[in-house]
């Protein structure tokens, strides 16, 4: 699928050069990806990465709410509360 597609690119592009500064929106694509293709395990830990990076309190609180969501459909129940 063209997800599964640029999501390999993602990865290469990170790989290649992980000091790029359009990493951080790298692994945030890929997270959006992997939720979009039900791979939310993968999802999830992207966005924890991207989490981490996060510089603005509106990125953070989106990427919390993200998390939750999934949290609750991994049942993840405490993290999901957190």
């Amino acid at each position: 699928s063209l997800y599964d597609d640029s999501i390999k690119h993602y990865k290469l592009a990170m790989q290649v050069n992980p000091k790029d500064p359009l990493v951080q929106n790298y692994i945030y694509n890929i997270a959006v990806m992997s939720e979009a293709l039900g791979r939310n395990q993968e999802a999830f830990r992207y966005y924890t990465d991207y989490l981490e990076n996060s510089k603005t309190r509106s990125e953070k609180k989106e990427i919390h709410y993200s998390l939750a969501m999934l949290a609750k459909k991994l049942n993840r129940r405490t993290v999901a509360i957190e």
